[in-house]
């Protein structure tokens, strides 16, 4: 029953794929940095959103490193779109009989199957202070992007 609980919990969220990557759920952002002003970024999701959402929402966290480095305007190279399928399953979990009030009482939570469609897209970011024509501007960008 607590399977199936959190499930429903977990798959009724209405929250925002806006944060960090937490823990073993593939949702979220992160980046690593690569010296000499270069982070390679990530943003992946299991809910079904489209590349151009996911690809904006990977500039826009470029931007807020960007922003926090003090940096004007940042290169975008190797960005690269991967999508892999999870599959997994609950089986039925039944408690144990007992009596309660000489009522005969079971439990049954039933078998659940699930897939998940993880789409991930990451790019090599450089940070640069001076504008160009492939370069995109950090604050632009900032002010320009509407988070849902």
């Amino acid at each position: 029953m607590r399977v199936l609980v959190l499930s429903l919990i977990f798959l009724s969220g209405c929250s925002s794929i806006y944060h960090p990557q937490e823990g073993w759920v593939p949702e979220g952002y992160s980046e690593q940095d690569q010296g000499n002003h270069q982070y390679t970024v990530r943003f992946q999701s299991y809910r079904g959103e489209d590349w151009l959402e996911l690809k904006k929402l990977l500039l826009y966290r470029a931007a807020q490193l960007a922003s926090s480095h003090e940096h004007s305007h940042f290169l975008m190279s190797n960005l690269t779109n991967k999508e892999q399928y999870e599959i997994g399953e609950a089986q039925a979990v039944m408690s144990a009989p007992h009596n309660s009030d000489n009522a005969y009482q079971q439990t049954t939570a039933p078998y659940m199957a699930f897939h998940n469609k993880i789409r991930t897209v990451d790019a090599l970011i450089t940070y640069i202070d001076i504008a160009s024509p492939d370069s995109y501007d950090v604050q632009q960008l900032l002010a320009s992007t509407k988070l849902d």
